[in-house]
């Protein structure tokens, strides 16, 4: 249990207020009183900038803003320096005291005054790289941020068509500006050496996860805490980073908006991605409740099962052995029991040079290149078909034992760094001991979540540029990989349990609504696929036809059909991750996942490409003209960078990046939907959560009704014509009421779910919605586009040919296929 930390006077520090040219602010009146707000003439004056147009960054004190100061025993992180640079290069700087015991920023009236003045004016066109970061700090000091914002790693993004292995600011600069990066290095290793010096003095200094596992009284700040202890550095080295950071955004900003707006795709994509940024804000601003008494019983349930684990992998030969040690199972398993190696991609490219040159690769050297993962240990820890037992037992009791081990420190002890209680938080001897005797109960015993008093909640961070398609990513803590129990993905037999965690606020429940099978239905119907499509459009079960149609001949079939299912799904969704069946001596993606020899798994793929030819057909036309083009567009009109050489990935973007823009596009109206016409009458409802390809809906029981449960689902779909798919995209829908693992399938009319043809029905019944919808703020068009960032544009006198400007955001080629009438003929 964390401590309240005793607060003591901190030292004299200076407030740096900086402006142009390096000069003192000269601030107005206004500014000084504490009853009259600065204009925003007044607050541009102050700093000494002479446009609307402004970069902005902060330095905080640390991750995590959220929670009571009496809970962390500190304060939590908090921004202290502000930096600024308008359109034409004048820059300002301010910084505030900070209390090295507690942390505790103290922000003077004239301080807050000018930074939230600025924040809050509509005026200001704020741009920053990752500024949701700082538009996170600023709420978090009572700030709140209005008018247009642009995130220059979004923009980055589309601008580059995600083809940056990583959209860090610094790394983008030298890269595109060839702006150094000798800044950030002065200023860590002069922070690196006032660390030291700080922890010497007894001040509350960042620390990492090792730190917080040693019992430390740190702050956690990820893996690199030193960036939360800039406040420690001198102050003109924290200056020149702050400003410098500025200055890059601000540059980056001016080189890459004019390209985007010029170009309709792109500007249409960079138009909806920052609608997306303000839904994913409120997202992150609801949070996620969590329950930290079942996440300590599940930590001990998990270790009780390692424990076991380790046992049974002992009695067979695993004694003594470190089991995350690559080299020490590589001697065991590959040397001693004589298992056939794998490599690392270094150690293959040493092979295929050795054989090229007529010699023999040097196996000895090439232990040193050798690779053992849950890939091996999978397959040899397998069951026998014949004889339905382990193949190696000790292989299974450590792949058991790793997956037990990595739900407690990729999960459960991760979600510990970031949670706090929402409610009140009652620091009373007996409120704590009664807190502690929870957390030690038996693995077993249960304790329904609805009866707790306290409400712990996580707010995790969303990243639009997480991955070249297009897909978000996850992050302090990751929720997106919170798997299912039941999870297909998961080659342990251990149960996935820390869904359980999770679950509603008191008297809410949650809505959790998913595309059924998306990226299936898109690769059917833009590949114009007629067996896929009329399989889709049957009802059946897609994966078992697949099966029925591609393996009948082999003569085991009757009998194994769920394996044979199995395989046609496997083959399916590596086709769709672009993988290939390899070779012999390299086996490719499609071999590894088909756990099989290299010439069966290539004869069960030519089957299913035989069956499915107009599926590879446009598989290969995809990859053709992605090497001829260099790039390829989704149907939504995200651009993608493709060398000669990753051309075979094209149709793995393609059908990825449209479900990734459909899920994003149904955020953004999910979001405004909720708001507009459900949250006006319990304004508790809220989007909290997006984990693939599904969403998590908070509803008060106020407002829980099947009338909502459609209108979600009617949301989500209203992107299906984009992808040519002549019925609303099918969507399932689940209902959790204690927790997140324990859900309850709702049965949906098939009007309303979806894949077949909506009808009479569905239109009147949606009539009245979809009236509503059409007054939803959203990007289509170039000129759309232009609209919502009008402000920047003029401030930088942009001027784009809008032209003849249509409304169907699809691009042509390739990508568009013949409409297919419902029962899957082309028309």
């Amino acid at each position: 249990m964390r401590v309240r930390v005793r607060t003591r006077p901190s030292p004299e520090s200076t407030t740096l207020a900086m402006g142009h040219g390096g000069l003192p602010i000269q601030r107005s009146a206004a500014v000084r009183t504490r009853t009259t707000h600065p204009t925003s003439d007044d607050i541009r004056r102050a700093l000494g900038l002479d446009t609307y147009l402004v970069a902005y960054d902060t330095e905080g004190t640390g991750l995590v803003p959220y929670g009571p100061e009496s809970f962390w025993g500190y304060t939590p992180a908090r921004p202290f320096a502000h930096a600024f640079c308008d359109s034409e290069g004048n820059t300002a700087y301010l910084r505030s005291d900070i209390d090295p015991l507690t942390r505790t920023v103290r922000m003077t009236a004239d301080e807050r005054a000018i930074i939230g003045g600025f924040l809050s004016s509509e005026d200001f066109i704020k741009v920053g790289h990752n500024i949701a970061y700082d538009i996170r700090m600023g709420r978090a000091a009572g700030m709140q941020t209005r008018g247009e914002v642009h995130d220059t790693m979004v923009l980055a993004h589309v601008a580059t068509a995600g083809d940056e292995l990583m959209y860090a600011l610094k790394p983008l600069s030298k890269k595109y500006l060839a702006y150094p990066d000798d800044d950030e290095k002065a200023l860590e290793s002069a922070v690196a050496a006032a660390r030291r010096e700080a922890k010497a003095k007894g001040w509350l200094i960042a620390g990492g996860k090792k730190d917080l596992e040693a019992g430390h009284h740190v702050v956690f700040a990820g893996a690199k805490p030193v960036k939360a202890d800039y406040w420690l550095g001198p102050p003109e080295l924290c200056k020149e980073y702050a400003v410098g950071d500025v200055i890059r955004a601000m540059l980056l900003f001016r080189l890459w908006f004019p390209e985007v707006m010029s170009d309709p795709r792109s500007a249409v994509t960079y138009g909806r991605e920052m609608q997306l940024f303000y839904a994913l804000r409120r997202m992150e601003d609801r949070g996620t409740r969590v329950d930290p008494v079942h996440a300590a019983k599940l930590v001990r349930w998990y270790n009780r099962y390692a424990a076991r684990m380790r046992e049974w992998a002992d009695a067979n030969g695993g004694a003594g052995l470190n089991f995350r040690s690559p080299k020490q199972l590589c001697r065991v398993f590959y040397d001693e029991r004589g298992m056939t190696p794998a490599y690392t991609k270094k150690g293959h490219e040493k092979i295929e040079l050795a054989r090229a040159m007529g010699m023999e690769p040097d196996w000895e050297d090439l232990k040193k290149h050798r690779s053992l993962g849950k890939d091996q240990l999978a397959e040899w820890g397998s069951r026998d078909e014949l004889t339905d037992t382990v193949k190696d037992e000790m292989a299974k009791a450590i792949l058991e034992w790793r997956a037990a081990k990595q739900s407690i420190s990729s999960f459960l002890n991760v979600y510990e760094k970031f949670w706090y209680p929402e409610s009140p938080f009652d620091t009373s001897e007996g409120s704590l001991a009664q807190w502690d005797a929870e957390r030690s109960l038996p693995p077993t015993s249960k304790v329904p979540f609805s009866a707790k008093s306290y409400v712990y909640v996580l707010h995790p961070n969303y990243n639009q540029t997480g991955a070249v398609t297009g897909r978000m990513t996850c992050s302090d803590p990751n929720l997106q990989q919170v798997a299912s129990a039941t999870t297909g993905l998961r080659k342990a037999d251990i149960p996935q349990r820390p869904r359980e965690c999770f679950g509603p606020r008191p008297e809410c429940l949650w809505y959790l609504p998913d595309y059924s099978q998306v990226e299936v239905w898109l690769f059917a119907f833009l590949s114009g696929e007629p067996n896929m499509m009329e399989l889709l459009l049957s009802g059946h079960d897609f994966h078992s036809g697949v099966a029925s149609r591609t393996f009948t001949a082999k003569p085991d079939y009757k009998g194994r059909e769920k394996y044979y299912r199995k395989l046609a799904k496997l083959i399916m969704f590596g086709k769709l991750y672009g993988g290939g069946v390899g070779s012999e001596e390299k086996p490719g993606r499609m071999t590894k996942l088909l756990q099989m020899p290299f010439h069966d798994a290539k004869a069960f793929i030519t089957s299913f490409d035989e069956e499915f030819a107009e599926a590879a057909r446009f598989m290969k036309n995809m990859s053709n003209k992605a090497k001829a083009t260099g790039e390829a567009y989704n149907v939504f009109g995200r651009r993608y960078k493709l060398g000669a050489e990753w051309a075979y990935k094209v149709v793995n973007y393609l059908i990825q990046g449209a479900a990734a823009d459909l899920m994003k596009n149904a955020t953004i109206r999910l979001d405004w939907m909720l708001r507009t016409r459900w949250g006006i009458h319990d304004d508790r409802i809220a989007l909290i959560n997006s984990i693939h390809d599904e969403f998590m809906v908070e509803v008060p029981y106020t407002l829980h009704s099947r009338r909502l449960m459609y209108e979600i689902i009617y949301v989500m779909q209203m992107d299906s014509h984009m992808a040519d798919v002549p019925v609303p995209l099918p969507v399932g829908m689940k209902v959790a009421k204690e927790r997140w693992s324990h859900t309850t399938d709702v049965k949906l009319p098939a009007w309303v779910k979806g894949g077949v043809v909506r009808g009479q029905e569905g239109d009147s019944w949606f009539r009245d919605l979809a009236e509503h919808m059409s007054c939803c703020p959203y990007t289509e068009t170039h000129a759309g586009a232009l609209a919502q960032f009008a402000k920047a544009g003029a401030a930088l006198d942009l001027r784009v040919d809008v032209g003849s400007t249509s409304t169907d955001r699809r691009p042509a080629g390739p990508t568009r296929r013949r409409r297919t009438t419902a029962r899957g003929r082309r028309s």
